[in-house]
């Protein structure tokens, strides 16, 4: 059911104040500024612990001499990040639809800049894994709340759009990241720097508003009336007058929601019961674990390849940017699964190709080359596996049932730091090969998965249980995206 006014419907704020305008690009553009900073945090430690299986002399800017039967407690520390991330994904979920998107996203950030300078001015190893932890739960907690913020006070039309750009931040900070840590050799000036710059950001936080969806949804009615009118006045697409009974219309309309979602309340257990959507979330799962454990195995293992470690990076920031182009125009022509399919054969194929390159350090070139077609399969289908979950999962179970799945995600990123001590004890190609052989499994096993392009999106279980037997076109914007209105809950 939607509230309409003279026939148009009003579903969310968009609807009110504007599905683009100032109001909403100074929240983007901030939020994308701050996303920047993330690639230094994620994926910094390939530069602060890189592989040394010995020295002769102390290399400058390393410590605590990790190296020989000390090496594993590097891996340790990247992986201490990701079991943060794994947190974060359960505790800033809960906590931003309980007290609200823009307070918890203020302390997310605090806390972030505070255990940065933790780690960067880190005593002995216990201290650097221990604020390696919190730096990783703030991290996704200020990713999470802030995406929820903007994705509620965009318009559908312009979702697709909003993600594409947010997607930006990330990639000039990967981008960024091998030309600073050339700078900046040491660990602790390159953290220093990484957090000053993100101390900037505190003198526009301040100034960031609230959710007005969420602070409908709460019965914060006039937090959110006063918030609405600032910002339909900003952005100036209607009048006072349209303002004010577009304001009532989305007021009843999230009412009416808030009860249907208690009437038909449904659990991950009833979804399992039902032996289709059993085997499609068994895959979902073994899908994200694997996606994550090859991304960020390739990622922070990226000397293994040989040659200059900085450009190496750079040339993998690369590849991400290659990712976001090509699947912006190939989820318009290709079809979920199909994709998909192919995304992960056509990084097993790579996987399996630079094995015979590996035993000779005069093909660093080919290994180079053929890596970056690895990690720009394994990077866009890593981000397409978001999209498919989110079109399988029925509404009534997909906050919980995407973040279950996030968790086996955080599995995979939580075991991948330690590639690099399977790759010591053995051989990289023995590394490589499982990788590419977990690719092919992964490739099968997605043939199981119901094609979801263009397919109406189940609401409930009993409309999940229909997935792939017939398909039901829905006609909206020439978007990639063709449900936007439920994959935004991802």
């Amino acid at each position: 059911m939607e509230a309409t006014l003279n026939n148009i419907q009003v579903t969310s704020v968009a609807d009110v104040i504007g599905d683009w305008g100032p109001w909403q690009m100074k929240l983007i553009i901030f939020f994308t500024c701050v996303d920047a900073i993330t690639p230094f945090q994620n994926l910094g430690i390939m530069f602060y612990a890189p592989k040394i299986k010995f020295w002769c002399v102390k290399p400058p800017g390393y410590e605590w001499n990790l190296v020989c039967e000390w090496s594993w407690l590097a891996s340790a520390a990247a992986s201490s990040y990701q079991i943060g991330y794994a947190v974060s994904a359960l505790l800033f979920g809960y906590l931003s639809d309980k007290y609200g998107r823009l307070p918890i996203f203020k302390i997310a950030i605090i806390l972030e800049i505070v255990f940065g300078f933790c780690q960067a001015l880190s005593l002995c190893i216990e201290m650097f894994i221990i604020s390696r932890f919190f730096l990783g739960l703030t991290v996704y907690g200020r990713y999470l709340t802030g995406y929820l913020l903007i994705m509620e006070c965009v318009g559908r039309s312009y979702r697709a759009a909003t993600a594409v750009f947010i997607s930006a931040g990330w990639i000039v900070g990967y981008l960024l990241l091998p030309v600073l840590a050339y700078l900046l050799p040491h660990f602790r000036y390159l953290q220093i720097t990484v957090s000053s710059l993100e101390l900037i950001s505190l003198i526009w936080l301040w100034q960031m508003p609230e959710s007005p969806r969420w602070q409908l949804t709460n019965g914060h009615i006039d937090d959110a009336e006063c918030a609405i009118k600032n910002a339909a006045v900003v952005n100036g697409k209607f009048t006072e007058e349209e303002i004010e009974q577009k304001i009532g219309l989305l007021e009843e309309y999230v009412k009416r929601e808030e009860r249907a979602k208690e009437s038909n309340k449904q659990s991950l257990l009833d979804m399992w019961k039902v032996g289709k959507l059993l085997k499609y979330s068994i895959v979902l799962y073994f899908s994200w674990f694997i996606n994550s454990f090859v991304y960020y195995g390739l990622s922070l293992n990226v000397g293994d390849l040989g040659g200059n470690l900085f450009v190496n990076c750079f040339i993998y920031a690369l590849a991400e940017l290659a990712s976001s182009v090509f699947l912006y125009f190939a989820f318009k022509k290709c079809g979920r699964k199909s994709l998909f399919v192919s995304l992960m054969l056509g990084a097993a194929v790579t996987c399996f190709a630079i094995i015979p390159f590996l035993f000779n350090d005069s093909f660093i070139l080919y290994r180079v080359v053929i890596a970056m077609v690895g990690k720009f399969c394994i990077t866009s289908s890593y981000r397409l596996i978001y999209i498919q979950t989110a079109e399988i999962i029925p509404t009534s179970v997909r906050q919980i049932g995407v973040g279950s799945c996030s968790v086996a995600a955080r599995v995979g990123s939580v075991i991948a730091p330690f590639v690099k001590e399977l790759s010591e004890h053995t051989h990289s190609s023995v590394t490589i090969s499982f990788f590419g052989t977990l690719g092919i499994v992964n490739a099968v096993l997605a043939l199981i998965l119901p094609e979801t392009k263009g397919v109406e999106i189940p609401d409930t279980i009993n409309e999940a249980k229909k997935i792939g037997e017939s398909v039901t076109e829905i006609k909206l914007e020439p978007d990639f995206d063709k449900n936007e209105k439920d994959v935004e809950n991802v």
